[in-house]
């Protein structure tokens, strides 16, 4: 009785030590010893859970994560541990072989999981969501980054993607700090999963947004990755023995920036204090990045700002009738399109954008894509090709502010000519998908064409009544390059700096799978970018 006792001890330690939070700084010295001692005692422990379902099959259901969940997962073959992604990858360029490169794959995601009794239409199917994508979206991802991942004490959701993505192979995660009753608010909902080692993390909470954001205490979590030759989704003993060998010359770092910003409700005019409190919110985060930047990055690791920023960067050229082309305004913030035409051209050679309206990639073809748009609604008509391809002017404010170059004309937004945002540390940004596609997606409130050949919704079980169709670009991946002492960037190309960027492609993520009371997992669609790395 008393061996039984001790091989039980034992085991559970050892599940715990598989198991430990990688958010835990202590997780990071240990990782190495860890992944070894997982090889060996792997088949042990899954002998131990083996005995213990045959034994006590009444007891399951008094621990935290069931029993039968943990044999499976310590019993799997190490040649079905590989994730269909890593399959796929292999296939290309032998993703994880030890080849001359690496490939990774970038997912920013608004998950949409808010608070319980928070929903738009009745019920929001949270729980159902994110479980839908721990189960069918997580193999196609390296690196995922979480906008509005809420922390709660009341529900286990948090906890149940944490234990899915370290089952799927993201052995590693950062979140915002959690918040408490007397910080009258919630947390910032940040959170980076990786299946490549977090080495350094840090956090910058932002001044407080307006309105319902109050509450929401939003800001910027960072996160420096150590990208393998070798494969962390597949924790195999080879795997784990082969890594503890590679000269750290040879790994490559990722710096990441995973950002929320204030929202803006309703039809958004420049002054609102919205929008000047998101402002400031990129103020800091410029701030933010070149101080950490300064701690931790190396010349030549690639910087990258993920997240909604909740900034719709498309001008939506409407007509007053269809097919004129006179006095068009851009809807969204009711200032004259000629002016947005002047300004997109100046921050164009101020902060290095690159604008090319006639190379759209024969990959980028999607229903998106401006010269697909041909929904027109009553006595308006959005298909202008400068809709989606010509920038808003809060986007080149937007440029303007975390590139440190300053807002073109503060008096558009209320301000002092004297409030530019401009600083002394400049930065030179790359918007990833307009720069590979040269128009900007939708990614909130698309639309698409009925039965009858009439424009509707695309989604209306988690969006609001009021933003249905609006077809905001929100949500984006952004490269930055920290500029030279004139302000000159490098290069504006980041296959110039130790990697590629291939197949910036938007992510829907419909619910096609299964029985579904939602058909997509969030009310945001996702931005991915695929990172091919020197080695």
């Amino acid at each position: 009785m008393r061996s039984v006792v001790y091989i039980a001890a034992f085991a559970t330690i050892i599940s715990i030590l598989l198991g430990l939070d990688s958010n835990n700084l202590i997780s990071h010295k240990i990782s190495h010893l860890n992944n070894s001692l997982e090889a060996r005692v792997r088949p042990l422990v899954c002998n131990y859970f083996t005995k213990l379902q045959e034994f006590t099959p009444g007891s399951f259901a008094l621990f935290s994560i069931p029993i039968s969940a943990l044999k499976n997962h310590y019993c799997r073959p190490k040649n079905n541990m590989h994730s269909a992604s890593d399959k796929n990858n292999n296939s290309q360029n032998s993703k994880y072989s030890g080849s001359s490169s690496q490939k990774v794959r970038i997912l920013t995601q608004n998950i949409f999981i808010r608070p319980n009794g928070i929903n738009n239409n009745g019920n929001d199917y949270k729980t159902e969501r994110l479980e839908y994508f721990a189960k069918n979206l997580l193999d196609s991802y390296d690196i995922i980054c979480f906008q509005e991942l809420f922390r709660f004490e009341f529900t286990s959701r948090y906890s149940k993607i944490v234990n899915a993505t370290n089952d799927a192979g993201y052995k590693y995660h950062v979140s915002a700090p959690k918040k408490g009753l007397f910080n009258f608010g919630i947390d910032a909902g940040l959170t980076i999963f990786s299946r490549f080692p977090i080495v350094e993390t840090d956090f910058k909470e932002y001044e407080r947004g307006v309105h319902a954001d109050y509450y929401s205490l939003k800001g910027v979590l960072y996160a420096k990755i150590k990208v393998s030759p070798i494969s962390t989704s597949a924790p195999s003993a080879e795997a784990a023995s082969d890594e503890t060998k590679i000269a750290d010359d040879n790994y490559k770092y990722i710096h990441l920036f995973n950002t929320h910003t204030q929202s803006s409700y309703g039809t958004v005019d420049l002054t609102q204090k919205s929008v000047v409190k998101r402002l400031y919110q990129l103020g800091t985060l410029h701030d933010f990045v070149e101080s950490t930047l300064e701690k931790y990055h190396t010349p030549g690791e690639p910087v990258f700002i993920t997240g909604d920023m909740n900034v719709d960067s498309r001008t939506h050229v409407i007509a007053a009738n269809p097919g004129d082309s006179d006095d068009l305004l851009d809807s969204s913030t009711n200032v004259d399109v000629a002016l947005s035409s002047k300004l997109n051209k100046k921050i164009d050679n101020e902060n290095s954008l690159k604008h090319d309206d006639d190379n759209i990639s024969a990959q980028a073809q999607t229903p998106n894509d401006p010269k697909k748009i041909h929904h027109s609604h009553k006595n308006t008509k959005e298909e202008d090709v400068r809709d989606g391809k010509q920038s808003s002017l809060e986007y080149l404010a937007f440029v303007g502010a975390i590139s440190g170059n300053g807002i073109p004309d503060p008096s558009l937004f209320g301000l002092n000519k004297d409030q530019t945002f401009e600083k002394s540390k400049k930065f030179s940004l790359v918007d990833l998908f307009y720069n590979s596609n040269s128009y900007h997606p939708i990614t909130f409130g698309n639309t698409m064409y009925d039965s009858d050949g009439n424009i509707v919704p695309m989604e209306t079980v988690l969006t609001t009544k009021n933003d249905n169709m609006v077809m905001h670009s929100l949500d984006y991946i952004l490269y930055l390059q920290p500029l030279a002492h004139d302000h000159t960037p490098a290069t504006n190309s980041p296959q110039l700096s130790g990697f590629n960027v291939s197949h910036v492609s938007v992510q829907p993520h419909f619910a096609t799978v299964g029985n579904n009371n939602f058909t997509q997992i969030s009310d945001h669609y996702g931005v991915s970018a695929d990172l091919d790395f020197g080695l």
